[in-house]
């Protein structure tokens, strides 16, 4: 629970940064996303706990992506997660998406097996060797 609490503060801190950043008050900010100045600064401030479809609406009208709005990430190109995909190639995605289509349980479960597995000399890529001067 403490972590879902950090991040939510994280972004509260970050959404009413961005929309400090663009000179826009609570009431102009929800209307912009279409919603009610009641819901956006409870987004903001608290109670509300943002859905994910909302955080993605949010995340396209800052031009940030979900990863910095909570704190996971500092970076607030929004193409950076894909540029990185891209990087790691099509293994890597399909992974991401399995990964995707688990719940909590197994997301860790999957994680866990994975930790396991690179502990596997069979199953990793040499590492270079490191020639001393």
């Amino acid at each position: 629970m403490e972590k879902n609490n950090a991040v939510m503060s994280i972004f509260r801190w970050r959404l009413a940064q961005l929309r400090r950043e663009r000179g826009l008050s609570q009431k102009q900010a929800g209307m912009a996303l279409g919603m009610p100045q009641q819901t956006y600064n409870s987004y903001e401030s608290g109670p509300s706990v943002v859905t994910l479809p909302v955080a993605q609406k949010i995340a396209a009208f800052f031009g940030v992506s979900t990863d910095y709005l909570a704190g996971l990430s500092d970076d607030k190109d929004p193409r950076s997660a894909g540029q990185l995909c891209e990087k790691l190639g099509a293994a890597a995605k399909e992974a991401l998406k399995l990964l995707d289509g688990l719940n909590g349980t197994g997301r860790a479960e999957a994680l866990k097996r994975l930790s396991e597995l690179a502990l596997v000399p069979a199953y990793t890529e040499p590492k270079p060797s490191r020639e001393s001067p």
